[in-house]
């Protein structure tokens, strides 16, 4: 942590966690605080003494703490309400707490919420703060055991089941990622997140988005020489044909991505193409050979989907997928996830994995 001036409070980033030092007698200001905006020469904060849902004024805010000290509840908690500051007191000093205070911050109501609720399902993203006060260099013990669970496609997500041994210095598990095949080093491996665990313990981790659905559920509409059976599509050379999903709605401007597996193909010049139709196609460049494919297009007025065999083309081709992108979808390929158990203390004890996923 560190105390800075008020001019050299205005450069710091939105986000920032603060007090006011001395904390200014008003209200309820003066206790933990979030940066918003730099506004001239003034800041949008938000007070993390609570707000609550509905409350229109300070009035009723009196109101609401007055019924708590009855026994009342109150109404949820808002944490949504930035205020200006507007003091604009030039000598005002802030304790600021850095990027590694912050997770610390985190880390800790993080394991006060897994204390209050330890049958909870919590998973926190980029922690790399310890879970406890006390210094414990201890190797944590390997995982009893991870695996991925679910069923393909996997669509921008990935759930994976992991079981603790009798550790009682155990405090979390770490997910890692790598692409597939590639060493794992804990410093280089992109970290999905960390849950708070339990010794002799199961639990579930899902990361990703979950809610995308797949597009192309409905049969689709089969051009010349291709025909469907026991769930497979086939392409017969002698004519360059598409399978057609139409009707989607797509949305302008989005990021879709693409797949499907090609069983088998054949032919002088055989591949496939992918496209968003209607509306001005999006075409993607020739997919040649067996095997899994996979991509994204960006759509503009369209309208449908469809997959191409070219006219020497004959393949079989089955599980075709499409969805939307989301900011929150895991990315796009065949990758390595690694659990790694942590102590309180943030030791980091062996590795289990390799646990491959494709992530369609």
């Amino acid at each position: 942590m560190r105390i800075v001036d008020r001019k050299t409070f205005l450069t710091l980033p939105a986000g920032t966690f603060f007090v006011k030092f001395p904390a200014q007698p008003i209200e309820n200001r003066g206790g933990v605080q979030i940066k918003g905006a730099t506004v001239g020469d003034d800041f949008v904060a938000q007070d993390c003494l609570p707000w609550f849902e509905g409350c229109e004024d300070s009035t009723q805010w009196a109101a609401i703490y007055a019924g708590m000290t009855k026994g009342e509840a109150s109404p949820p908690v808002d944490y949504n309400v930035p205020e200006l500051d507007g003091l604009l007191d030039q000598d005002q000093l802030f304790m600021v707490w850095g990027i590694d205070d912050a997770e610390r911050l985190v880390a800790r109501l993080q394991k006060a919420l897994f204390d209050q609720n330890p049958s909870g399902d919590y998973i926190y993203v980029n922690s790399k703060v310890t879970l406890s006060d006390q210094l414990d260099p201890t190797l944590p013990r390997a995982l009893a055991s991870f695996y991925a669970n679910g069923s393909a496609p996997r669509l921008g997500n990935a759930s994976f089941v992991l079981s603790t041994g009798n550790d009682p210095g155990l405090g979390s598990v770490k997910l890692y990622r790598v692409e597939a095949g590639a060493a794992f080093d804990p410093d280089t491996a992109t970290l999905v997140g960390a849950k708070a665990v339990r010794p002799s313990s199961t639990y579930t981790l899902k990361v990703g988005d979950t809610s995308r659905k797949n597009m192309l559920a409905k049969e689709p509409t089969l051009g010349t020489g291709w025909m469907i059976s026991d769930g497979i599509a086939n392409h017969a050379a002698g004519s360059a044909s598409n399978l057609a999903w139409p009707g989607l709605p797509i949305a302008p401007g989005k990021t879709y991505r693409y797949s499907f597996f090609v069983d088998s193909i054949s032919g002088d010049g055989a591949a496939h193409r992918v496209a968003l139709s209607g509306g001005g196609g999006v075409i993607s460049g020739s997919l040649t050979g067996a095997g899994q494919k996979l991509g994204t297009l960006i759509a503009k007025s369209n309208t449908g989907f469809v997959i191409e065999g070219n006219s020497t083309t004959t393949s079989r081709i089955y599980n075709a997928v499409l969805y939307e992108q989301t900011a929150a979808c895991l990315p796009q390929g065949i990758w390595d996830y690694y659990a790694v158990p942590v102590n309180g203390s943030g030791v980091a004890g062996p590795p289990l994995g390799p646990v491959t996923v494709l992530i369609h």
